[in-house]
């Protein structure tokens, strides 16, 4: 109701007028709003790109050229409910709206998931924050979609334990109990270490697959590279067809008209440029870059970098903060890929975990200096 009542004043403000670009911008912002608070019943969940403006109706409240301005620019076109790739017409990944995991199919079945953070509290707790303990409700949460997708591999992709550099009580006793959790139900476990994942070896049973900070390669004839993002990737894992990372707590923030600023986490999806991959690994190994980087990189790794797609999966956590990715440079973002310039994100789309697609970043770049902005 919260949606509702904030935002139906602005919806029927600008339904209202017909040819003021204010208004025009204001139902961007109703419709992106109302959108967000939409439940799955309320949209078709068979189809692929369901539209926010279809399910609401509006062709018949907007007039032709408000009701075009939304469609030719895909704004609040975007809520989807299975959003998913596809790799030679096979569905490969899906996020697991409206929850901060993936699920990909490349020969096994993987779920992801990112940046549980285990023991914050305990660093609350320092500072003169007094929370309850949430490792039993992420577990609770995780577990639910493990059961209902029934994985053959489930993979974390870093910063399970929060603790930097020493280990809590907190942890000791927790981090063992949600790998055994896991154990219990899925038949391989992996982790890809964090920045916060300080001895997670001495915490893990002898089961679960622990891999270099630098990721791992899963798939076959489609690949996948997964890593936590604070460190460069293997040469190899440029091969991939798709990388996800975590590390950065992707989230957006904007602006309402209404003066509201509100920042949520969000999901980071775009194509990388393999020239730039190539230049950006040769400088960090110390190779001398020739006139075509892509020959140099495969002469020198033995690799031939695809043009890889990119997914920043935000954090498992609702308790960390954010990167508002549109309110920093995109050299801005933590880890080497983009302090290097390998990744300009200014081109990527942005889901919330609802499945709503805001935008591209560029775009969401303008509406935090002036929310009324409208090429």
């Amino acid at each position: 109701m919260y949606f509702f009542t904030l935002f139906c004043p602005t919806i029927l403000q600008a339904l209202s007028k017909r040819s003021a670009r204010l208004d025009l911008r204001r139902s961007h912002w109703a419709l992106v709003r109302v959108g967000v608070a939409l439940s799955s019943s309320q949209i078709c969940s068979r189809t692929r790109r369901s539209s926010v403006i279809a399910s609401l109706n509006l062709q018949g409240y907007l007039d032709a050229s408000l009701y075009n301005f939304f469609v030719s620019r895909g704004l609040g076109t975007g809520f989807k409910l299975n959003v998913a790739g596809y790799w030679a017409g096979i569905q490969v990944f899906k996020l697991l709206t409206p929850w901060p995991a993936m699920l990909i199919e490349a020969g096994e079945r993987i779920l992801l998931a990112t940046d549980f953070h285990l023991g914050i509290e305990y660093e609350l707790a320092k500072m003169g924050i007094s929370i309850p303990y949430q490792t039993n409700r992420f577990l609770r949460e995780f577990m639910d979609l493990v059961l209902e997708h029934n994985p053959d591999r489930v993979v974390i992709l870093g910063d399970l334990k929060h603790g930097v550099p020493l280990t809590s009580f907190q942890e000791k006793r927790e981090i063992p109990r949600f790998f055994n959790a896991l154990l219990s139900e899925v038949d391989r476990v992996s982790l890809v270490r964090g920045n916060h994942d300080a001895n997670i070896q001495n915490l893990a049973p002898e089961e679960v697959e622990i891999h270099p900070s630098r990721g791992a390669l899963f798939g076959d004839e489609y690949q996948v590279a997964v890593l936590h993002g604070h460190a460069w990737p293997y040469p190899p894992l440029l091969a991939a067809d798709l990388i996800v990372m975590g590390h950065n707590h992707p989230a957006v923030q904007l602006n309402t008209p209404l003066g509201v600023r509100f920042t949520r986490r969000a999901w980071v999806r775009g194509n990388l440029d393999p020239v730039s991959l190539a230049v950006a690994l040769m400088g960090f190994e110390k190779i001398k870059v020739k006139e075509n980087p892509l020959a140099s990189f495969e002469a020198a790794f033995g690799t031939i970098i695809r043009p890889p797609q990119l997914v920043i999966m935000p954090t498992f956590n609702d308790l960390m903060g954010g990167i508002p990715v549109n309110a920093e440079t995109p050299k801005g973002l933590l880890g080497p890929l983009f302090r290097s310039g390998a990744v300009n994100v200014d081109d990527f789309d942005v889901y919330l975990l609802d499945g709503a697609f805001l935008g591209k970043i560029s775009f969401l770049r303008t509406l935090l200096t002036d929310p009324f902005y409208m090429k």
